[in-house]
């Protein structure tokens, strides 16, 4: 909640299109994604994942322009498919 509240103080026309609740590293995850427009006019996507550790939490954030297609998918799957908690 706290990152897509940031992200609407920052971004224009900011729109969640999903929260999703899933394992990473085998602990719990949450993900939401959605979209936006930076300040120098350019659409986005967001990605943010918050993985629970054992004493605390950690997060993965990505931002990509709308226009970049699916060529960086499998980039961010293979960033978040590498993250381990300790």
């Amino acid at each position: 909640a706290t990152l897509v509240t940031e992200v609407q103080k920052a971004y224009q026309d900011t729109r969640v299109a999903a929260v999703q609740a899933q394992r990473i590293g085998g602990r719990p995850a949450l993900s939401v994604s959605g979209s936006g427009v930076n300040p120098q006019g350019v659409a986005v996507r967001f990605l943010a994942i918050t993985v629970k550790g054992q004493s605390r939490n950690y997060s993965i954030t990505i931002f990509t322009a709308t226009d970049a297609g699916t060529s960086v998918l499998p980039r961010i799957q293979e960033i978040v498919s590498s993250f381990r908690a300790t």
